[in-house]
């Protein structure tokens, strides 16, 4: 964890999932649900993101130092059986309003990609409060690039796992 913690990521710029432009040599995702309606429902969101609860999965896990912060160093474990794959991500970007909860974090040296994910909540005008993830990513070296297609598999169901855990964070919101 003291390598990562003063490792540079390992793409550039950071903040890119700002941009709705794709930075070239990047593959986009983006995924976007509806969790639910009004402030009580953000609120749970809005803990349940802080801490950490998308990345509670069987097959992965994440250690911080608290909840989301701009400099922060993580540590994901991913697990296939016996084997564990272990990598680091660095808080590059948090928004905390009263609308809006999101943070992005950026890959370091020994993540199989480069490029950064950002995990956003928002309470519309409407009350409709949504729960959006957009990363861009390529793959970090050469054996990564044979194996794309499953480390594409890998990333799309990790996305639908964060969708779900946030869907179960807010379970009990009603319109």
């Amino acid at each position: 964890m003291e390598r990562l913690r003063s490792a540079e990521l390992s793409y550039a710029p950071a903040g890119m999932t700002d941009s709705p432009e794709v930075p070239p040599g990047m593959q986009a995702m983006n995924e976007s649900v509806l969790l639910g309606h009004g402030q009580m429902c953000f609120e749970r969101a809005r803990a349940a993101l802080m801490a950490w609860q998308t990345h509670r999965l069987k097959w992965l896990s994440l250690q911080a130092d608290g909840p989301p912060r701009v400099g922060q160093t993580v540590l994901l474990g991913a697990y296939l059986g016996p084997l564990t794959w272990l990598f680091g991500c660095r808080v590059v970007a948090v928004t905390d309003s009263p609308v809006a909860y999101a943070y992005t974090y950026g890959t370091l040296p020994g993540h199989p990609e480069c490029g950064e994910e950002r995990f956003r909540l928002e309470l519309h005008p409407d009350q409709r409060l949504t729960f959006s993830l957009r990363a861009y990513s390529r793959p970090a070296g050469p054996l990564i690039r044979v194996v794309q297609p499953l480390a594409t598999l890998a990333q799309r169901a990790g996305s639908k796992a964060y969708l779900q855990n946030m869907r179960r964070s807010t379970r009990s919101s009603g319109p």
